[in-house]
This record gives C-alpha cells, structure tokens and sequence, in this order.
C-alpha cells in the first residue's frame, strides 16, 4: 500500500487530507478469499488455503478442483456451482456474496481497471490459484516476471499430471519430461515439496515424490 497527501484549497490542518491507494484492489482480494473459502474441497485432508505474498504477485490457492468438473470457461461466462451449500448460504446472507457467478468476472475487470495485469486463474485438479500481479500492465520488468512465473506454473501442472498418471516421479523424469537440466529439475521438485503439493519419499538415487493425495 502507498500512502500520500493531498492539499485541498489552503494549506492548513484542517484541508490536509490522507489518500490511501492499493497496488491491488481490495475488492479484488476479498472476492478471491471469498471464492476460495467458499468453493474449495474440504474432503482433502491436510490441504489449507494458502495465500502468498511476492514482490511481483500475491497468489491465493484453494485445495480442489472447480466444481463438478465446471471449465474456467464456463466460470468465466458466469456459470456458478456451488460445493458447499451451507458456507455459501452463510456468505450470502452477509452479504460477501453479491450475485452467483459473478466473482471471477468482477475481480478481473477491478483489476484491469486499476491498470493492472489480468490475474490468472491455474485449476490443477488439486488445486485452484488466483494470481495478481502488482506492476501496472506496462512495466515491462513486471511482465518478464510474470512470463517466467507463468512458465513455472506449466512446468509444475505438467508434473502433477505426470505424477497423478504414473504414480511418482523423480529428477531425471521431470529433466526428460521438461528438456530441463538437473539443477533446475531438483529445484521444481524441492519448491514443490515446500509448497505441499509434492512428497518426497526415500534418499540417494531412489528419492522419488509421489501426490500428497498418496
């Protein structure tokens, strides 16, 4: 957050106001905690939503996948199912809950109004991540980021898949599935483990990493 001054006519006590302005909309958050809190899978053990603060993004990821198999398409189009009825009567009846389906929609147009990059949505079948991004849409080292965050994201959906295929991996299956060297193998595979997506089970040669769901 950025804090500044503003003069109103005369300099003096009484016309010196404060201005506060938000790198992301607060709106935007809120209806992001509010979908994750109200569509995340509770079934999963072990799994909390977490929300992660960088210095190019913040992301908050909610254990699950969509609702009964409803695209991101479709959430974007307005289509709205509703995992659990209970939780999202109690929102509604807050009123933190506006209109169904209309959340996604609604944080990605406060976003790019304010200037912003469009946050992404990544639904992994374990998981589902909203990011925004904090440089304004043309700073161009913002982007860099992004593009490189973006990459890691496919890298680690792809060995999801892999993993929920096949059972495990290991480092010479991530390098030969990504064309990846082994350093920067190892390095997926550790963040991964980090972030609770991933157990790493064994030592030596026969370390592999198999699905928390395991």
């Amino acid at each position: 957050m950025e804090s500044g001054y503003k003069l109103s006519g005369m300099v003096g006590a009484d016309h010196l106001r404060r201005v506060d302005s938000y790198e992301i909309p607060p709106e935007a958050l809120r209806e992001a905690l509010v979908n994750a809190i109200v569509h995340r899978d509770y079934v999963m053990s072990g799994s909390d939503i977490k929300i992660a603060v960088y210095d190019s993004r913040v992301e908050i990821t909610s254990p699950g996948a969509f609702p009964r198999g409803i695209t991101l398409d479709e959430i974007l189009d307005g289509r709205s199912e509703v995992r659990n009825k209970v939780i999202a009567r109690v929102f509604k009846e807050a009123e933190m809950i506006e209109q169904w389906g209309r959340g996604i929609r609604k944080l990605t147009r406060l976003c790019l109004e304010a200037g912003l990059q469009k946050p992404d949505i990544v639904e992994s079948g374990m998981f589902v991540q909203v990011t925004f991004y904090r440089q304004k849409a043309d700073d161009k080292n913002g982007r860099k980021k992004a593009d490189a965050y973006e990459k890691t994201v496919e890298a680690q959906n792809k060995i999801i898949a892999f993993v929920l295929a096949q059972g495990e991996i290991n480092v010479a299956m991530v390098m030969d599935l990504l064309e990846l060297g082994k350093s920067r193998a190892s390095e997926l595979l550790s963040n991964m483990v980090q972030d609770g997506r991933l157990i790493k089970k064994g030592t030596g040669r026969s370390t592999s990493y198999v699905s928390r769901a395991e």
